[in-house]
């Protein structure tokens, strides 16, 4: 069950975070990094995910879509965190 987890967060990760939050969400630049922002994507998501479920695991209820869908809560949380600190360690000063 946790390599299910695992790639339901990587793919929440890939897919892409928007944050802050928009509606509609602007067309993407053509950015030469897509790959590596995806990459943090990925990892911050896993990581949250990991975080999120063993601090607040709901798998002792009787569902266990309960605990992916609760669990996904906070992969997109960690993915989101991990953008913000990457962007402000190494992306920050090279956009000009």
């Amino acid at each position: 069950m946790l390599i299910n987890l695992i790639l339901l967060w990587a793919l929440l990760g890939w897919v892409g975070i928007i944050w802050p939050p928009q509606l509609p969400p602007p067309p993407p630049p053509p950015d030469p990094r897509w790959f590596s922002q995806r990459l943090v994507n990925m990892i911050g998501s896993v990581i949250g995910g990991l975080v999120w479920d063993a601090t607040w695991n709901v798998a002792a209820s009787s569902t266990p879509g309960l605990s992916a869908a609760a669990s996904c809560l906070g992969a997109v949380i960690g993915a989101a965190l991990a953008s913000d600190i990457a962007w402000l360690l190494f992306w920050r000063n090279k956009r000009k």
